[in-house]
Parts: C-alpha cells; structure tokens; sequence
C-alpha cells in the first residue's frame, strides 16, 4: 500500500515511473528482512535489478522524445 500511495503521488507532481519499477525484499513473520539476508542477496533479486536497470534506461530514452510541456490536464474539474 505505501508503495502505490507514493507512485500515485509523485505521477500526480508528474513523475514518470518505468514498468515493474517496485523492488521490496519480502520477509516472513519467522525472520525479519536483516535476518534473511541470504534471500535478499539471491540470484532472484539480481535478476530484478537488472531487469529494473533496463527499465529505467528505455524510459529514460522514452522520455527524452517527449516535450514535457505537451502534457495536458483538464482543469475544469477543480
């Protein structure tokens, strides 16, 4: 939940986020995320961060085709 409050948020201040852009190490009741280090610093998580690196760069390109100014808003509800 506090992951989707602040996405909605920053996008609302216009902030662009990539797709799949949430990492979060998940722990369980038995063993807080410090005590499960060895999960956190799996190959699965590995595999997150380079995936979310290839993200970030193909929005970063994305976005420097696009004249910020070009988005609209309508205002005529508020």
């Amino acid at each position: 939940m506090t992951i989707s409050n602040l996405f909605m948020t920053l996008n609302n201040f216009g902030m662009v986020f990539p797709p799949f852009s949430h990492i979060y190490a998940m722990s369980s009741i038995a063993y807080s995320t410090y005590a499960d280090k060895k999960i956190v610093l799996g190959d699965s998580y590995k595999e997150e961060v380079r995936l979310l690196a290839q993200n970030v760069m193909t929005e970063t390109k994305s976005a420097r085709k696009i004249d910020p100014t070009s988005r609209l808003y309508d205002y005529s509800a508020n």
